[in-house]
């Protein structure tokens, strides 16, 4: 994390996203965050990006 200036995740093949994956998502993110960095989520499928709206993720995650 300390040499990176953002970290982007890419979830093409991603299908599905289980409550521990989430959990490990917002660890993750806020391992980023103290580090002054950014975090960014890209081509997430339609059935991913659902669960995270449905589940207010969208407001806390950055997802292009």
């Amino acid at each position: 994390i300390n040499n990176l200036r953002k970290l982007s995740l890419n979830f093409e093949k991603l299908e599905y996203i289980s409550s521990e994956g989430v959990y490990i998502l917002l660890d993750i993110r806020k391992k980023v965050n103290r580090k002054g960095k950014k975090m960014v989520i890209q081509n997430v499928n339609e059935e991913v990006l659902k669960y995270f709206v449905v589940s207010g993720l969208t407001g806390i995650l950055k997802i292009e």
